[in-house]
């Protein structure tokens, strides 16, 4: 999204020149991109266990870790149906999941009487490690810094 440059033959005053976009979108892909490396790193070194190993092995697994905490976080259960709609996956890949993370204890039955699943203590302590973990390597490659910085200029073209 380019501000929109304005003309003297609207009698408006010039927009700041498109390089100043350019080098704030820069600067916040950059970021971007350093959180991704920074946490690729991590979960093939530093973070290796047997949840990140199992999770970050497929797609559709690391899909299954969020949608497993997302249903424990907001208390709203998955059934099988309901996470291979999400997943865009079979239900015998879905119920697949659901069989290997519960024999590890990753993910558990609700209480709601139906068989719907959520994560469990292990996996939302396990993502409390990871989330606060990011959060740091977040801060320390400077994205929130680029990201409103980006924003403000965003706001302020669209004021002007």
């Amino acid at each position: 999204m380019k501000p929109e440059q304005i003309t003297q033959d609207n009698d408006r005053p010039m927009a700041p020149p498109y390089d100043i976009f350019d080098r704030l979108l820069t600067d916040y892909k950059l970021a971007i991109a350093e959180i991704e490396l920074s946490h690729r790193t991590i979960r093939n070194t530093y973070g290796r266990n047997r949840i990140s190993d199992y999770f970050n092995s497929t797609n559709n697994r690391l899909g299954f870790y969020y949608l497993m905490l997302k249903a424990a976080y907001v208390k709203q259960p998955y059934s099988v149906t309901n996470i291979s709609d999400q997943l865009n996956i079979s239900r015998q890949s879905g119920t697949t999941l659901v069989q290997e993370c519960m024999a590890e204890g990753w993910v558990e039955v609700c209480g709601c009487g139906g068989k719907h699943y959520q994560a469990s203590k292990i996996l939302i302590d396990a993502d409390n490690e990871y989330a606060l973990g990011r959060m740091r390597r977040v801060q320390a490659v400077g994205y929130p810094q680029a990201a409103q910085r980006l924003k403000a200029y965003i706001e302020l073209c669209q004021t002007t």
